[in-house]
C-alpha cells in the first residue's frame, strides 16, 4: 500500500481477509485509511474486536461494514479482493479511483472467466496484481516485522488443532467457516479443530493467557501443557 491510500478489503472477515486487514492497520502510515466489507455480521464482529484496538492505537482511520446493508466509501485507490468471484473484480474496477491498484488475491479458478471494463481500466490507469503464494523472502520479511514488533501475527489466529483436525481445518479455511487462521500443533496428535472461544471453555486456564481474546505465546505454552497431558 502507498501512503495516503484508501484501502478497501472485499471479503474482509474470512481467514485471508482478516489477515490482510490486521496487516494493514498494523503497518499503515502517511494518512492511509482502511475499510473492510463482508456479509457476515458475526465474523465482522470477531474481526473488529481484533483490528479496532490496533487501528485506534496507531491512529489509522478504520471502518468495517456489511456489504448487504451499507456501501464502502467511493474511490478507494487499493482494492484487495478476497472473494473468488469475477464480478467482484469488475466492481472494484468500477469503484476504483484513478491510479488505483486492484489486488486479485483470492484464487479465482483458471477456468472461470468474467467481463472487465477495460476502457475504465485504461482510462483510470489501474493496475491488476495477484499472487501465487509466498516466497521464502516474503516469509523472512514478515518474520523481521514480527521480531521488530511491527506486526503481531497472533491476531490472525482463530482456531487450533493437532494433526487429527488438520484436514477439517483445511476445509474450514476453504469454506470460510472459521474467521481467522488455524494453527496445527503436531505434538497434540488427534486434538480436534477447536476455535479459541471453545478452547477456553474446555481449558479455562488458557483464558488468562490470551490478550484481549487473541492468541499469545503464553497461551500456546499453556495449551501444550494442558492438552498435551490430556491426550
Amino acid at each position: 500500500m502507498r501512503p495516503g491510500d484508501r484501502v478497501h478489503v472485499i471479503g474482509a472477515a474470512g481467514p485471508m481477509g482478516s489477515m490482510a486487514v490486521l496487516r494493514l492497520v498494523s503497518l499503515a502510515s502517511g494518512g492511509t485509511s482502511v475499510e473492510g466489507s463482508d456479509m457476515n455480521d458475526e465474523r465482522l464482529a470477531v474481526l473488529g474486536a481484533k483490528a479496532e484496538p490496533v487501528a485506534k492505537r496507531r491512529g489509522v482511520p478504520f471502518r468495517l461494514l456489511n456489504a448487504k446493508a451499507a456501501k464502502p466509501t467511493a474511490g478507494a485507490r487499493y482494492h484487495m479482493v478476497m472473494v473468488p468471484v469475477p464480478a467482484v473484480v469488475a466492481g472494484a474496477v468500477a469503484d476504483s479511483a484513478d491510479g488505483g491498484i486492484v489486488n486479485i488475491f483470492a484464487g479465482i479458478p483458471s477456468e472461470v472467466s468474467g467481463p472487465i471494463d477495460l476502457d475504465a481500466y485504461c482510462r483510470k490507469g489501474l493496475y491488476f496484481i495477484g499472487t501465487s503464494g509466498s516466497t521464502m523472502e516474503d516469509m523472512q520479511v514478515v518474520l523481521r516485522k514480527v521480531l521488530a514488533d511491527q506486526l503481531d501475527t497472533n491476531l490472525s489466529v482463530g482456531a487450533v488443532t493437532g494433526f487429527g483436525g488438520a484436514i477439517e481445518g483445511l476445509e474450514a479455511v476453504k469454506t470460510g467457516r472459521i474467521s481467522g487462521k488455524i494453527l496445527v500443533y503436531p505434538d497434540l496428535g488427534d486434538f480436534p479443530l477447536t476455535e479459541l472461544g471453545a478452547l477456553v471453555q474446555k481449558y479455562p486456564s488458557i483464558g488468562p493467557k490470551l490478550k484481549d481474546g487473541c492468541w499469545t505465546r503464553d497461551a500456546e505454552v499453556e495449551l501444550l501443557r494442558v492438552a498435551g497431558t490430556a491426550k
